[in-house]
């Protein structure tokens, strides 16, 4: 008696049903839940992240470096791969809390035509500018006069952080 291989085909299942006697085999798509975020997270940590040593702030803002073996970042979204990247992200975090608290509780509405006063990177230098499309920015302003005191106090934090603006 000859043997006879099935293989399933990537995404389907086997599905075996005996109708008179007779075994029929279908293959099914296997109906899938989208990934959560996640679970899409697990997979940059265990294709992207797996060999890579990384840093993040810790509660004090220092920095920490360490390899995937002793930690487990899946748990932690606060990874960089690099020094530099960690830091930035500190002060943007810091930068976009600064932004609340100058703009007195004031929240861009991004689908209506109002003038917003933004701090703009431009070809890696840094803008004082205003928008009236609904082109999102991180920091975005209720006046041209709150805008230019934020960038006087904390310039300094902006070119750490321009990377990520």
């Amino acid at each position: 008696m000859e043997k006879i291989e099935i293989v399933t085909p990537e995404g389907h299942k086997l599905v075996e049903t005996i109708k008179n006697g007779v075994k029929h085999i279908s293959f099914e798509p296997i109906k899938t839940q989208p990934k959560t975020a996640e679970e899409c997270w697990e997979e940059v940590v265990e294709n992207y992240l797996e060999d890579e040593v990384l840093y993040w702030s810790q509660e004090n803002c220092l920095m920490k470096k360490q390899t995937l073996h002793s930690i487990r970042p899946d748990n932690n979204m606060n990874v960089h791969l690099s020094k530099e990247r960690a830091e930035a992200f500190v002060y943007l975090q810091a930068l976009v809390t600064a932004r609340d608290y100058y703009n007195k509780g004031w929240v861009a509405n991004w689908k209506d035509n109002e003038d917003k006063y933004c701090i703009i990177i431009h070809k890696g230098e840094v803008n004082l500018g205003y928008t009236v499309y609904n082109s999102q920015k991180v920091l975005n302003f209720k006046s041209s006069e709150i805008r230019d005191k934020f960038y006087e106090d904390f310039k300094e934090w902006i070119e750490k952080a321009k990377e990520l603006i």
